[in-house]
């Protein structure tokens, strides 16, 4: 190891003379060598002390981590059933259209026709995907239905009343977990 340490200390000091000479001299100082004469210029070489050996100091040992405890499953927090709005604007604008709502929500059809409409569940005339989804008769301009929803699944709904009436729109009822 000291014959290493020793080639490196040399290797800096040369690399510093040059260093030195290179940044502190003229071009004037530089010999001429058109003549092949030389004159020689002294660099001072500065006294190096070797340096005192350190102390081997071993890196102190990394604390085990503590486990991080296992989160408690949390209880999803159930919202309370909504309520909901399908507005009744005409035999086949009822906004919104489609929907999707939870198992014990509601909807209330809204009649702001003047016309008499009849809210109820696919296929027409029976019903028969959700039975009581049903008004059951017309509703007039002001007056509303509701229906809330006990089952999950898609629902089609439309206007009972025009022959032949066109699904309006889809409930999406999803379950309540």
């Amino acid at each position: 190891m000291n014959q290493t340490f020793i080639f490196i200390i040399s290797v800096i000091v040369i690399v510093g003379a040059g260093v030195s000479i290179t940044l502190f001299h003229t071009p004037s100082d530089i010999p001429d060598r058109t003549n092949n004469t030389f004159t020689e210029t002294a660099v001072p070489v500065e006294e190096t002390k070797p340096p005192e050996e350190k102390k081997v100091v071993e890196p102190k040992p990394t604390p085990t981590p503590k486990p991080t405890p296992t989160p408690k499953p949390t209880i999803p927090i159930l919202q309370s059933p909504k309520e909901y709005i399908i507005e009744i604007h005409s035999f086949t604008d009822w906004r919104p259209s489609n929907i999707t709502i939870f198992v014990g929500d509601t909807i209330t059809f809204v009649n702001l026709d003047d016309e008499l409409h009849w809210p109820g569940a696919d296929p027409h005339p029976t019903h028969s995907s959700l039975p009581l989804f049903d008004a059951l008769g017309g509703i007039s301009k002001g007056q509303s239905y509701s229906h809330t929803f006990t089952m999950y699944g898609i629902y089609g709904h439309h206007d009972h009343l025009p022959d032949d009436p066109p699904t309006l729109g889809f409930i999406t009822v999803l379950p309540r977990e």
